[in-house]
């Protein structure tokens, strides 16, 4: 059984159900796989994501965290400015709710999957935007050279979070 997926069903059986994100039932084999791959790349340096694969996303509930997907059409009655940018993955908090859109048809093909989610996981941590283009916040959809945590991923993650000890970044 997936790690990641132990420890949520850990966590949901000890009532520690805040950190848990719960993904869209309508993802595919590697839809979800790709959202396993973001969440090992954030705890390879640290930060634990757990996801619990297969929640019916249609009634979102308050006080939860979403890992939903969603069409350009669709994602309209969802998050209006989203379907305005044509962005790929949008992070949105609202009050009661936290969420990952993942627009499936914005999806440009240049930047992997895991990568998209990454980043909005990585807004999720409270991290902003970085400079540098191999990093997984890089502001814009470039491709990651990398496929991994950056230093500078790194640096963005202990000024948002803090760190007792700084965790290497791949380009390291």
């Amino acid at each position: 059984m997936n790690k990641l997926l132990c420890w949520a069903l850990l966590a949901l059986v000890s009532g520690c159900t805040g950190e848990v994100w719960r993904a869209d039932s309508r993802f595919t084999t590697e839809e979800r796989a790709a959202i396993d791959q973001a969440a090992e790349a954030w705890e390879a340096v640290g930060h634990p994501i757990l996801v619990a694969h297969g929640h019916h996303v249609t009634g979102l509930e308050s006080t939860r965290r979403y890992i939903v997907k969603t069409t350009r059409r669709a994602v309209g009655g969802i998050h209006q400015p989203l379907q305005d940018s044509g962005a790929a993955g949008k992070h949105v908090v609202e009050p009661g709710r936290e969420m990952i859109l993942l627009v499936m048809d914005q999806m440009k093909g240049g930047t992997p999957l895991w990568q998209i989610i990454a980043h909005e996981m990585g807004h999720s941590l409270d991290m902003n935007h970085v400079d540098d283009e191999r990093a997984i916040m890089y502001h814009s959809g470039s491709r990651n050279s990398l496929r991994c945590i950056t230093s500078v991923d790194i640096q963005e993650m202990c000024r948002a979070q803090g760190c007792e000890s700084v965790p290497k970044g791949c380009d390291e």
